[in-house]
């Protein structure tokens, strides 16, 4: 009985994982082969159907911008402009990591201006548009 155990604990197995909801995989925590615990996080599942954009808008502009307002957006990796619009205004969004360094390492001696984020819809129809793509805004003020 000790040998069947030993045998037994020494095997790997393999186990079929299904997400909780459709998307589709934009980020694999893990790796073919790896030991995995109950309730680790193995992937991410995004729905690339709603995806929308949040551009960081200086505060000395921030007062002008208005949810409906016209927005041209430029994905760099696709090299392509989109039409979108301002569905929203998070000054209460927290900064991202990358935001948090560039203000901190600002070369700047005057204090650095901060920046507020607008939550922007886009229409890219079937493009192959992913999170965390780089885009470049042009907001058109009324």
């Amino acid at each position: 009985r000790a040998r069947l155990l030993s045998w037994f604990v020494g095997q790997r197995l393999t186990t079929f994982i299904r997400s909780p909801g459709a998307g589709t995989v934009t980020h694999l925590n893990v790796v073919r082969g790896q030991t995995v615990a109950i309730g680790q996080p193995v992937a991410t599942v995004t729905d690339l159907t709603s995806l929308w954009l949040v551009a960081q808008v200086d505060e000395t502009s921030f007062k002008d911008v208005r949810p409906g307002q016209p927005v041209e957006i430029y994905l760099n990796a696709l090299d392509r402009y989109f039409n979108g619009e301002v569905v929203g205004l998070m000054p209460d969004l927290p900064l991202t990591p990358q935001q948090a360094q560039a203000r901190a390492s600002s070369p700047s001696a005057a204090k650095p201006i901060s920046q507020v984020p607008v939550r922007i819809a886009f229409d890219y129809g079937d493009a192959l548009v992913y999170p965390g793509m780089t885009a470049t805004t042009k907001i058109y003020i009324r």
